[in-house]
């Protein structure tokens, strides 16, 4: 009908997302954790589109204590400092993850759900639109590691769908993402 004409109203990140922390910077050894130990995410984790908890290295015992924040359930992870093609860099986590902490490095949004579909949200960030907004808000020398401020990062703007339509787009693009998944 004609309700579906009308333009989706422009909000900012920081009207849609209910909290944004980032993990610490811990001592890691360079193989995976064993069961029992805790691994802390590299940021290859969170480059690629798709969450792999596999890229990890265990937490050294002194510095388990300090590690804190695991990866949630419907949370979006950020990479907020890496090259500038892949700083900003966004992924979907499916369920909670607790025997893995974040590092300083990617911080983890959990989106206000009466407002935003995580699974879109982590699409809309992705596409090379949004991608070339984050990129240009990182700060850093050419040619250096960029690093996104929270606040910039915030006030970055998109439109917002109604919720139902988030859903369909969602699912429409996150069965491509399974598709893509599997093939790898």
């Amino acid at each position: 009908g004609m309700r579906s004409s009308m333009p989706w109203p422009t909000v900012t990140l920081a009207d849609v997302v209910e909290s944004m922390s980032t993990g610490v910077s811990v001592n890691s050894e360079g193989r995976q954790c064993r069961p029992g130990e805790i691994g802390v995410l590299k940021t290859s984790a969170v480059t690629y589109g798709v969450f792999r908890p596999q890229e990890h290295k265990a937490v050294l015992p002194a510095d388990v204590g300090r590690a804190r924040l695991s990866p949630q359930g419907g949370a979006i992870l950020v990479s907020r400092m890496n090259t500038v093609d892949l700083v900003g860099a966004s992924v979907f986590v499916p369920t909670d993850f607790p025997e893995l902490v974040l590092p300083d490095r990617i911080w983890q949004l959990l989106p206000r759900a009466s407002d935003v579909d995580a699974r879109w949200l982590h699409q809309y960030l992705s596409t090379p639109s949004s991608r070339a907004v984050i990129s240009g808000i990182a700060s850093g020398t050419s040619g250096s590691m960029k690093n996104i401020s929270k606040e910039r990062f915030l006030g970055v703007s998109l439109p917002l769908p109604p919720l139902s339509e988030q859903r369909k787009i969602a699912a429409i693009l996150s069965s491509v993402d399974d598709a893509i998944a599997k093939t790898e």
